[in-house]
């Protein structure tokens, strides 16, 4: 396959918000620290919260840059944060706001947190 972008290939077989965040994951800017910074945890969940269940419409790229770029560690703090804003899991409100291949994307990430495959 020499010659061939991976992202340009992602990118014409694939659209919409689906596409930016198969992109943005395969751009690699996800941080790896082990260190999580509970007030940026709180912040996001919040964000999360925001872009989805307190408005009508979902802001999607909110959700795609926070899976894409946050440490694993990191997601883990928001998902437990993100109760603090909602009566809802993340999970749950992943499933009531977002639908189709971004969506099971999203909850692949998610899941993949709370198991380590060794």
């Amino acid at each position: 396959f020499t010659g061939h972008n991976l992202e340009n290939d992602v990118s014409g077989d694939t659209s919409g918000d689906f596409k930016h965040l198969c992109i943005a994951l395969l751009q690699a800017n996800r941080d790896e620290s082990i260190h999580v910074d509970q007030q940026l945890a709180r912040k996001d969940a919040e964000a999360l919260y925001q872009a989805g269940e307190k408005k009508w419409g979902t802001n999607e790229s909110k959700f795609i840059q926070v899976f894409a770029t946050r440490s694993p560690e990191h997601l883990k703090a928001v998902c437990r944060e993100y109760s603090n804003f909602s009566k809802k899991t993340l999970e749950e409100a992943l499933k009531s706001e977002i639908s189709g291949s971004l969506l099971q994307c999203l909850l692949t990430i998610r899941m993949s947190l709370f198991y380590s495959f060794c």
